[in-house]
């Protein structure tokens, strides 16, 4: 017989997003250490700071999603923390292109 898996809580994609940011950071730090112009350096720079940023207010929206016992209240903070993961993510595509980049010249 299949059972069928409950879908992660909200707290839980947002603890995911919080490391999948820090791992994003992990990973702009170590290319700003080797890389080669102060141009690449800045942007794997202001990458790392970006994704530990967001990292922090993700842990903080699944910390608040926890304690929030209101469907209604519930909705709307997820409604409103979506636009902020929106923003990341349109950030994490972008500066994982550019760290793909840099990682390529550095090759």
């Amino acid at each position: 017989m299949n059972t069928i898996k409950p879908p992660r809580s909200m707290s839980q994609i947002y603890y995911d997003f919080a490391a999948n940011a820090l791992k994003l950071a992990a990973r702009a730090d170590a290319v700003a250490d080797f890389a080669k112009t102060k141009e690449d350096k800045d942007i794997a720079v202001g990458s790392a700071a970006f994704a530990r940023r967001f990292s922090k207010k993700a842990f903080k929206a699944g910390e608040t999603v926890i304690c929030l016992m209101n469907d209604g209240e519930l909705k709307a903070y997820c409604q409103q923390f979506d636009t902020v993961l929106a923003q990341f993510v349109a950030f994490a595509e972008k500066a994982e292109k550019e760290l793909y980049a840099i990682e390529q010249r550095l090759k």
